[in-house]
């Protein structure tokens, strides 16, 4: 099995936990380079709102050190989860 790319995972993770929202803005910041390394991502949602989601990302390499820092927004389209 090959690595797969940052972007990759991202729209992996997008396809299966978000399929009634729609993406309005994702901004990635790549810190550093993260290569032959494991990485930990963390994420959690800032506010989840009636019409937007704001949600932060974090990735980590070795030594907790940042490789990577993610904003997304996404516009809420399924208004029945309330």
């Amino acid at each position: 099995m090959r690595n797969q790319t940052a972007s990759e995972n991202v729209a992996m993770v997008k396809k299966t936990t978000a399929p009634r929202n729609l993406e309005k803005l994702l901004k990635i910041n790549l810190l550093s380079g993260a290569r032959e390394e494991d990485l930990r991502g963390i994420g959690r949602v800032i506010r989840n709102g009636r019409q937007l989601i704001v949600c932060e990302m974090i990735v980590y390499g070795r030594r907790r050190r940042k490789v990577a820092l993610a904003m997304g927004t996404y516009a809420r389209l399924d208004q029945s989860w309330r």
